[in-house]
């Protein structure tokens, strides 16, 4: 096969803080990328002020539009690339130096493959590793059952797409802000071929800022409401989706998720929206219960997700 042009896309939102790590990272790749497109989806003028000049500095290509979220941001990129494999990055994440050495001698090994992914790390806010996926181990039933459930994360800029692939599926839903990442993942493990290292080479970083932050926003109304259009858009694709189920699987994540963020009211409430949503599962209400438990015990429960609890402790400390 000849050689393959790599372009890197970046959606950029208020992320003055990362860009020129992120750039010098990678600058750093033994395979360079050919062309860096990143997207500035409508950030203020002092962060956009910032990304121009650390741009200008590497040489890499900036896109200014209104602000329509990461999804479209991306879509955007890959139609000004001039590449035959895509790859994503979100600017506070982390690629070792050698991931797309890696992932594109993959494509060069096999020119069936439509996509490549790695393993990914989530480290917390303290440096620690919070976890490490295992996605190479999955059969491809259970991994959509686990991407309809929520419970595949940190992997948008894991992805190494060839670009014909990505544009036969659409790209990234646009009527998505929520879940977009997963909906074409989804898709792509249905209808493509999808190859994945085992080796973690990048790593999704925690903070308080951080988009992706579960349990930092306690309106339910409007976890229910980004759940539900995520399940719509699946459900063209997944016949006899049980979306009753599935919404209070969410609701009882979410319920988990509240707890160890401090959020007791919330995660009472997410609590018994599941029980309600599926009442056959009593088990459900011991959330509530954990709730309350949570404020006679603060950090009884950080097991559950150690990310969140490092998180809260950073909001207590302030």
């Amino acid at each position: 096969m000849a050689e393959l042009k790599v372009a890197v896309v970046i959606p950029f939102f208020n992320g003055a803080a990362f860009i020129s790590e992120a750039l010098a990272m990678l600058a750093a790749q033994t395979r360079r990328p050919d062309q860096i497109i990143i997207v500035d989806d409508g950030s203020d003028p002092h962060d956009a002020k910032v990304l121009a000049e650390c741009a200008a500095a590497y040489g890499a290509t900036v896109l200014i539009q209104v602000n329509q979220g990461p999804g479209v941001a991306r879509n955007s990129g890959v139609a000004a690339a001039d590449a035959q494999l895509i790859a994503f990055l979100d600017v506070d994440d982390v690629w070792d130096d050698d991931k797309l050495e890696k992932q594109v001698a993959c494509f060069l090994a096999d020119e069936g493959l439509d996509l490549v992914m790695c393993e990914s790390r989530t480290a917390r806010p303290d440096g620690g590793i919070d976890h490490v996926s295992t996605l190479a181990k999955l059969e491809r039933d259970r991994f959509v059952e686990l991407i309809l459930k929520g419970r595949i994360h940190s992997f948008t800029s894991s992805m190494l797409f060839k670009r014909s692939f990505f544009q036969r599926l659409g790209g990234f839903e646009p009527g998505l802000r929520f879940r977009e990442d997963h909906l074409l993942l989804m898709r792509s493990l249905l209808e493509g071929r999808v190859h994945i290292l085992a080796a973690p080479l990048s790593t999704r970083r925690l903070h308080p800022n951080s988009m992706s932050g579960a349990g930092a926003n306690p309106d339910l109304t409007l976890r229910l409401q980004r759940a539900e259009l995520f399940w719509t858009y699946a459900g063209r694709f997944v016949p006899r989706l049980r979306k009753r189920s599935l919404l209070a699987f969410e609701m009882q994540r979410l319920a988990k998720n509240y707890i160890v963020a401090g959020r007791p009211t919330a995660a009472i409430a997410a609590a018994v929206h599941a029980f309600l949503l599926e009442p056959t599962r009593p088990k459900r209400l011991a959330y509530a219960g954990a709730a309350v438990w949570s404020c006679v015990q603060p950090g009884r429960f950080d097991h559950w997700h150690s990310g969140l609890a490092s998180m809260r402790k950073l909001r207590t400390r302030r």
